[in-house]
């Protein structure tokens, strides 16, 4: 009984315990909230994670990994803060939005991406040991509350309307971009080594490269998803605010790329260039879609 006393108020166990609870707690207060304050909280928690890994990745790594860090793992954690960031500007620029059922489809991108993430982590954790396992419990934690909390809101948003998503050029552009976050983030999630040697990663590819990859591509398919559902959105601004959601995440990805030439020199010339053209096209594809979606406070349907 003593040493279960002693184990139970040893310092480290307290942390620990603490560090896997912290995610699912403060979720479950946001959630009790109602559903503009659980918008919020999961805008604020990715924004400030983000920044974190992209700035302060030095703070959060030694916690994460066991093994040492390599300039190829900073400029992974760079792509994947992005993405972090990324996926909440579609619901930061409809905030306000007086459409009840225009979250439906981040609900849905967010429930496929904490699942994919869910079982990315128990499949990093039987695939080696670069990672700490606490990381991975931590994270795990985090992503089944918020599956198990966006399942909920899912549940009792409105349904959208339903038109036809071909109605009008906004809606066609949204579903193209759909077919096209979908491809790119099912291949990254399926083959993240050919991802990484691609880009000129190491050669001896382990689970804490996969892992970072994996997860790219779970944000890409989540984010497809919202493309995907922004055909439903009743008002004609909510769709011009999403697409320059979208131009701003496309601006935030061009600048991890350039990183990755300039900073971590972590690719070639001819893989940059690459990178760099698909990417301006895909700003100018985007681009488009904002230009041609009317202005006016007119109803999308």
């Amino acid at each position: 009984m003593e040493k279960l006393i002693e184990h139970l108020t040893d310092q480290k166990f307290l942390l620990d315990n603490f560090l896997f609870s912290i995610g699912p707690v403060t979720s479950i207060i946001a959630a009790q909230f109602g559903r503009k304050a659980w918008i919020k909280y999961e805008i604020v928690t990715s924004i400030v994670l983000g920044l974190l890994l992209a700035f302060k990745p030095d703070l959060i790594f030694p916690i994460m990994m066991k093994s040492p860090l390599k300039p190829y793992h900073l400029f992974l954690t760079s792509a994947y803060a992005c993405y972090l960031i990324s996926i909440v500007l579609g619901p930061l620029f409809v905030l306000n939005s007086a459409d009840e059922s225009i979250f439906y489809g981040h609900y849905y991108a967010r429930i496929v991406e904490h699942s994919l993430i869910a079982i990315e982590n128990i499949v990093s954790y039987t695939e080696g040991l670069h990672w700490n396992y606490k990381y991975l419990c931590i994270v795990t934690s985090f992503a089944l509350s918020h599956l198990i909390i966006n399942i909920y809101f899912l549940w009792r948003t409105p349904k959208p309307s339903g038109q036809n998503p071909f109605k009008d050029l906004a809606n066609s552009i949204g579903k193209i971009d759909f077919y096209i976050l979908l491809v790119c983030g099912a291949y990254v999630y399926a083959f993240p080594d050919r991802v990484n040697l691609a880009l000129g990663g190491s050669s001896t590819l382990n689970e804490s490269y996969r892992s970072l990859t994996r997860s790219c591509g779970a944000f890409f398919i989540g984010t497809s998803l919202e493309s995907f559902c922004m055909s439903e959105f009743k008002f004609i601004r909510d769709k011009k605010s999403f697409f320059l959601a979208r131009l701003l995440a496309s601006l935030i990805e061009l600048s991890v790329f350039f990183s990755g030439f300039f900073c971590f020199q972590i690719y070639s010339i001819e893989t940059f260039a690459y990178l760099a053209i698909s990417t301006a096209a895909y700003k100018l594809f985007l681009l488009y879609g904002y230009l041609k979606t009317p202005q006016e406070h007119l109803k999308a349907h």
